[in-house]
């Protein structure tokens, strides 16, 4: 595999998802924002090179659950990440392009219609699952 060394990421591996389907209904003007570049970044170089990370991300940054570096919803994410790792066949410090990373959760997950189990515990998974069937990722 080969990625753009010129545009890097770290990425938690539900943020992955969040990046692929986000709508910013909901969200403070500042994620918005923030999601909007980082997704701009991607679509402009699909060959960026995502790093995935247990730790906090560059999205986390703008959160509101980031409560001074310690994630407050760390209890329902976790398992998601570890959920996306699994049926993606990906691990933590893994480095992938955005554009292999997003075929595997298009096939993986949303094309068998995982969402709902992979973000469990989300207050956006309906959102979400609105934009699957509005952007038809598959």
């Amino acid at each position: 595999m080969s990625y753009h060394d010129s545009y890097k990421m770290k990425l938690k591996p539900h943020h992955a998802l969040c990046i692929l389907l986000f709508s910013p209904e909901g969200h403070s003007e500042a994620y918005a924002d923030a999601m909007r570049r980082k997704i701009q970044v991607l679509d402009e170089n699909p060959q960026t090179a995502i790093t995935l990370t247990a730790q906090l991300d560059e999205i986390c940054g703008f959160c509101l659950y980031n409560n001074g570096g310690e994630c407050e919803k760390a209890e329902e994410t976790e398992p998601s990440d570890d959920r996306v790792l699994a049926w993606c066949g990906l691990e933590y410090g893994m480095t992938t392009p955005w554009s292999d990373l997003r075929e595997r959760l298009d096939r993986e997950i949303l094309a068998k219609n995982r969402l709902h189990t992979a973000c469990e515990g989300c207050m956006y998974v309906a959102r979400c699952d609105r934009e699957v069937k509005n952007k038809h990722c598959h």
